[in-house]
């Protein structure tokens, strides 16, 4: 799997590409671990080129929003296949912990706008 990585402040947008299962979920893991080392607090994790995902890649992205929330941080997740949907959302139930969205935008908007480096309403 690819992870490319785009830093906004203490955001990073993640965007997988491949299969997110046993063989690339500690790839995952250390690249967010890295971003984590570098204060970031935030992650958008877009799904729009996954095409698969096994309970390797579910258990990475919990361990994600435990470590983020435990900084005062959130996870996002968006722009899912409608088969890797299924078994996020119908299968796992993981829209009971995770903010899930359909487009990178709508995700982007739900963050804090301090989160991506701007400044906090007055």
């Amino acid at each position: 799997m690819k992870v490319a990585r785009e830093r906004r402040g203490e955001l990073v947008i993640m965007e997988l590409e491949g299969e997110f299962d046993m063989i690339s979920a500690p790839e995952f893991r250390s690249a967010w671990e890295e971003e984590m080392e570098g204060g970031a607090r935030y992650f958008l994790i877009d799904f729009r080129k996954v095409s698969y995902i096994d309970s390797s890649g579910v258990a990475a992205l919990v361990v994600l929003l435990k470590r983020a929330r435990e900084r005062g941080g959130d996870v996002a997740l968006c722009c899912f296949q409608p088969e890797v949907y299924e078994v996020v959302v119908t299968l796992v139930h993981l829209d009971k912990i995770f903010r899930i969205f359909s487009t990178r935008e709508e995700a982007l908007a739900s963050f804090p706008p301090e989160a991506a480096g701007a400044p906090p309403d007055v």
